[in-house]
């Protein structure tokens, strides 16, 4: 439990901090001014609510939350901790290319031809470039050609030319390899929610 934006009981709350503020006893006027006050939720287990404290929550806009049972208020716990977690970028690799030659380099863009040697590259999509054990950087694949077609995607085993768009400039040669990937946004889950009880 803690007093900012997530949860609050009774005890000693030091205002702006997210440390956990956990007391016995009825909810009070001061439990209600301090989750007012730092946006937090107040969760009581086993307790009645005064008329008094219920209006006062209800003209403050304070969450007040009643539990008899144990693991419903861990629940909901969880659920409201979770929407103060920030999102996790999964990385997802689609494919990979060998490079058989490099046709154009400038100081944004370069343009390679290769074979796709796993999975298959598709647009949009960022790469990462190695050559060897050693990560050159990394590109964006703005445009894929099967032949002198555009396509959108190409397939393991096809040759096909990229065009990359870099933000510093990047040297390719030959033999070196591409992966491209997509980043995809999580949520943060069990074991990370579990550190923060």
């Amino acid at each position: 439990m803690g007093c900012d934006g997530a949860n609050i009981g009774r005890g000693r709350c030091q205002q702006g901090r997210r440390d956990p503020c956990i007391g016995v006893g009825a909810v009070t006027e001061s439990d209600i001014h301090t989750a007012q006050t730092t946006g937090a939720i107040i969760y009581a287990f086993h307790v009645t609510l005064p008329t008094n404290i219920k209006q006062l929550a209800q003209r403050d806009r304070v969450s007040v939350r009643l539990y008899t049972v144990i693991y419903e208020l861990l629940d909901d716990t969880k659920v409201e901790l979770t929407k103060l977690l920030s999102p996790e970028i999964k990385e997802q690799e689609l494919g990979r290319l060998l490079i058989r030659g490099v046709f154009k380099t400038t100081k944004n863009e370069i343009i390679a031809g290769g074979e796709v040697t796993k999975g298959k590259l598709t647009l949009p999509a960022f790469v990462r470039v190695s050559r060897g054990d050693e990560i050159l950087g990394e590109a964006e694949a703005t445009n894929l050609k099967r032949g002198p077609q555009d396509a959108k995607e190409v397939l393991e085993g096809e040759m096909c030319g990229v065009s990359l768009h870099t933000n510093t400039k990047l040297t390719l040669e030959e033999g070196d390899r591409l992966v491209c990937r997509y980043d995809e946004e999580g949520w943060t889950s069990g074991h990370q929610l579990q550190r923060l009880q």
